[in-house]
Order: structure tokens, then C-alpha cells, then sequence
């Protein structure tokens, strides 16, 4: 066999390695988690530009092996995902996802729809990501969002907060370029440990009732946030809260914007550890900054942004 004949074969095997495990999903409703539930473990889901993808008989998309779910190369219009599976006057609230033993979760280019806004129809998701409550002692593999909007909802976009979780660790999360907003957290890891935290060129907004990221139960071996806007906080709230159980993570808080924040005498980032810095950040009405243990703040403003 020649050498042009072999490098053809290679190509097209190469390519279809790459088409290999990519699945189109027809806008609808309940078609996302039926492709969900049969899909395989690295598989990715495409979903169609400006797509309405909606899910009226499960509470939840449960997560239990790698999922890719990505908007169409292309795509002009975000495709979005909401949960039609409670009335209006049920007074009952859906998670979107759960993330479960072995579960990891990459989410591109969707909009995540919380229905906060309008909920004359159906009752309002309460967490975006949640983690299983009933297994215990298992580690999921990541949530990634990337060029992602996510939020309107009752609760928490990424709910790491549950007091009935016991032992669940997430290895990495990772959010870039994305819109979070409208809840009354965001990213919140109290009880759930992390292993690696990257924001990056994203936003929390309207953020109501407690924190923008939040990490109390463990120390990732890394943590980033960088390039990031926090504006329009409710009474009480943190941009910010990192209480680090060890001094390992060096954390970087770096050229973020900090603004809007209605909190009386709260304190708008609260960052521990002698290796943590935050640095080139901007403070507009946006309480005062808590450094403890030898954190470290330099090249601050108090500029309206």
C-alpha cells in the first residue's frame, strides 16, 4: 500500500474520530434529556441555532457521565434550555442538572433559563447545577460554562450549598465568557469541595441574597479570577467569599470590577491565605475589602466604571 494511500486512510480515520460521539438534537420538548439519558460517556450534544429545548416530565437532567452540550458551529442565536415541569402555583422548584456519581457537565454557547422572569406559566428552576443528595462520598468530574448565560432562578446557578450533601467533591470548575445572573447566588461551594476554580471574563449580575463565588470546604490547588464584573449585589452580600481551610491555594483576584453593592457595612471580597493577592481591581460603591491571614490587596480604584 503507498504512502498516499495510507495518508488518506489516516485522514479520514482522524476525522472520523472527531465526528465520532457528536449527536444534533432537535429543539422540543423533552428531546435534550432523552439524548441525555442515551447518550455515552464524552459524547457531545449539538443543539440548533435559536433551538428551545424544554423538559416538562423530569424535575431534573441527571448527570451521570461526561456531557458535552455545545451550541451549533455557526449558531447566530443561543439555543435555550428551560424546565416546564412544574405549574405555575405549585410552588415546587426543579433543578435544571444534577451531577451525580462520575457526572461531568460542559455547557458552550446556551442559554440556561432559569424562568424567574416570567413565571405566570410555570414555577421558576431552582438551581442550574445541583449535586446529588443521596449518594454520598463521590467526586464528579467538572462543570464548565463557556459563552454561556445562565440564571433567572429561584435559587443557586452552580449549588454547592446543600447542608444534606455528604463528601461530594467537584474536580474542576470552569466559567468563561459568560453571563451569570439573577439569583441569590452564584457559584457557591460551602459544602461541596472544589479541586481547581477558573473564572475568566465573565459576569455576575443581580446577584440577591448572598454570594458571587463562594469557597468554604475546601482549597483548590488552583484559583483564579480574573477579568471578571460583579455589579449589582443584594443587602448582605459578598462579591467574594474565600475562607481557605488551609494556606495552600494561592489564590489570584486580578482586574476585576467590583460594583453596586447594597450591604451596609457587609465586606464585598473576603480573602484568606498569605499566598492569596488580589490586585488591579476596581471598587465603585462595592462595600470594603477583608484581608485575613496575610492576604494581600495592591493597585486598587474607587472609579465609576
Amino acid at each position: 500500500m503507498n504512502s498516499r494511500i495510507l495518508s488518506t486512510l489516516f485522514t479520514a480515520f482522524l476525522l472520523g474520530a472527531v465526528a465520532f460521539g457528536q449527536t444534533a438534537v432537535s429543539s422540543g420538548d423533552g428531546t435534550l434529556s432523552a439524548a441525555i439519558k442515551s447518550a455515552s460517556d464524552g459524547d457531545v450534544l449539538v443543539l440548533e441555532s435559536g433551538g428551545v429545548y424544554t423538559e416538562s416530565t423530569d424535575t431534573l437532567m441527571v448527570i451521570d457521565k461526561r456531557i458535552n452540550i455545545k451550541a451549533a458551529d455557526g449558531a447566530t442565536v443561543m439555543p435555550k434550555i428551560e424546565m416546564h415541569c412544574y405549574a405555575a402555583g405549585t410552588y415546587k422548584h426543579a433543578d435544571m442538572f444534577m451531577l451525580t456519581t462520575g457526572g461531568a457537565l460542559s455547557l458552550e454557547g446556551v442559554d440556561l433559563d432559569g424562568g424567574l422572569a416570567d413565571t405566570s406559566q410555570y414555577e421558576a428552576v431552582a438551581s442550574i447545577v445541583n449535586f446529588d443528595v443521596v449518594a454520598t462520598d463521590y467526586e464528579a468530574g467538572y462543570v464548565k460554562l463557556i459563552n454561556c448565560k445562565a440564571g433567572d432562578c429561584q435559587s443557586k446557578i452552580v449549588n454547592g450549598a446543600n447542608s444534606s450533601v455528604s463528601g461530594v467533591t467537584l474536580d474542576t470548575l470552569i466559567v468563561t465568557g459568560s453571563y451569570l445572573y439573577t439569583a441569590s447566588n452564584g457559584l457557591n461551594f460551602k459544602y461541596v469541595g472544589l479541586g481547581y476554580l477558573d473564572v475568566e471574563n465573565s459576569t455576575l449580575y443581580d446577584i440577591q441574597s448572598a454570594y458571587g463565588i463562594r469557597i468554604q470546604s475546601s482549597d483548590p490547588a488552583v484559583g483564579n479570577i480574573i477579568h471578571c464584573t460583579f455589579d449589582k449585589f443584594g443587602p448582605s452580600d459578598a462579591f467574594i467569599q474565600i475562607k481557605k481551610t488551609s494556606d495552600q491555594t494561592p489564590y489570584v483576584i486580578k482586574d476585576c470590577i467590583f460594583s453596586n453593592l447594597d450591604s451596609g457595612t457587609q465586606h464585598g471580597v473576603i480573602l484568606t491565605g498569605s499566598s492569596s493577592v488580589t490586585s488591579f481591581c476596581d471598587f465603585w460603591q462595592g462595600g470594603d475589602y477583608d484581608a485575613l491571614d496575610g492576604a494581600t490587596i495592591s493597585d486598587t480604584m474607587n472609579v465609576d466604571p
